[in-house]
C-alpha cells in the first residue's frame, strides 16, 4: 500500500474513532421503553399501598365483629344461667380463634407494611426523576428531548402520566402484582436505556456542565441510572440490578414472601367472619 494511501486510511479511521467518541458523549436521551418500565413499576408499587389498606380495613371490621360475638357470649352466660356453661365454652372458642387469627395477622401485616412502604417510597422517587426527564426539553417541535423520540412526545408523555404521576396512593387502584418478579423481569443491568436523538439532552451532558461537580459521575435513583463524567448514561444500561440498588433492594429481595403472606389475609378475614357467627 502506498504511503499516501496509508495516510488517508489512518486519517479516515481516526475521524471515525473521533466521531464515535463524540457520539458516545453526545448527550443521549433516556430510552422511552426504559421510562415505560420504570413508570409501570411505579404505578404497581403505589397500588400496593391501596391493597394493604383495603386488607387492614377488612380485618378491623371482622375482628371487631368477632370480639363483639365473644363478649355477647360472656354476657349471655351471665344472664342465662342454664346455658352458662355452653355460652362460656363458645366465648372461649371465639376468643381462642380470634387471638390465633390476630396473632397470625400481626406477624403477616407488620413486616409487609415495611416493604410496601419502601415500594411507595421508590415509586415517589421514580415519579420525580421521570418527571424531570420528560420535562427537560423546549417543546414538542424541538428535537432536544431527554426521552428518546422513537415514539412521539405525546405517546411517551402519556406513558409517563399513566404510571409516574404523583397521586394520593390511598386513592390508587389496588394492585395484586408481585413487585419482586416485576423488577426481576423489567429492570436488568442488560436493559438498554439509551436513545440517541439528533440534538442534546442537558441531563446527560458532561457532569461538570450539567450538575456542577468538577469530577466523578452523577447518580439518579440511587445509582440505577448513572451519568458518566463525560456525559451519557454510563454503560448505556441500568447501572445496577434492583437487588443491588438501595432504593429497590428491599422490594427486589423480600417482596414475594410478603406478597404470598398477604394472600392469606383474605382467608383469615373469612375465618374471623365465620367464627363471629354462633
Amino acid at each position: 500500500m502506498a504511503q499516501s494511501s496509508l495516510i488517508i486510511l489512518l486519517a479516515t479511521l481516526q475521524l471515525s474513532h473521533s466521531a464515535f467518541r463524540t457520539a458516545k458523549a453526545a448527550n443521549a436521551a433516556l430510552k422511552d421503553e426504559a421510562m415505560k418500565k420504570l413508570c409501570y413499576y411505579s404505578l404497581k408499587a403505589k397500588g400496593q399501598t391501596a391493597r394493604i389498606m383495603a386488607k387492614l380495613s377488612a380485618l378491623k371490621t371482622t375482628a371487631a365483629e368477632a370480639a363483639a360475638k365473644r363478649d355477647k357470649m360472656n354476657l349471655f352466660s351471665i344472664r342465662q344461667a342454664k346455658f352458662s356453661a355452653a355460652a362460656q365454652i363458645l366465648a372461649i372458642y371465639f376468643h381462642t380463634k380470634l387471638t390465633a387469627a390476630l396473632t397470625e395477622i400481626k406477624t403477616t401485616i407488620k413486616p409487609a407494611l415495611a416493604v410496601v412502604s419502601q415500594a411507595a417510597c421508590s415509586a415517589g422517587r421514580i415519579d420525580e426523576s421521570m418527571g424531570l426527564w420528560t420535562g427537560a426539553q423546549h417543546s414538542d417541535g424541538n428535537s432536544n428531548y431527554c426521552v428518546s423520540n422513537a415514539k412521539t412526545p405525546s405517546a411517551w408523555r402519556a406513558e409517563h402520566k399513566a404510571g409516574c404521576t404523583s397521586v394520593d396512593v390511598g386513592a390508587t387502584p389496588a394492585a395484586e402484582d408481585d413487585l419482586q418478579a416485576l423488577l426481576t423481569t423489567n429492570i436488568k443491568k442488560t436493559t438498554d436505556i439509551t436513545g440517541r436523538p439528533a440534538a442534546s439532552c442537558k441531563l446527560t451532558a458532561a457532569v461538570a456542565s450539567a450538575y456542577g461537580p468538577d469530577s466523578g459521575n452523577f447518580q439518579h435513583l440511587g445509582g440505577l441510572i448513572v451519568i458518566g463524567t463525560a456525559g451519557d448514561c454510563d454503560t448505556n444500561n441500568f447501572k445496577q440490578k434492583p437487588s443491588a440498588n438501595k432504593l429497590l433492594q428491599k422490594v427486589a429481595t423480600t417482596f414475594t414472601a410478603h406478597h404470598t403472606a398477604l394472600k392469606r389475609v383474605k382467608k383469615l378475614t373469612n375465618k374471623l367472619q365465620r367464627h363471629s357467627t354462633p
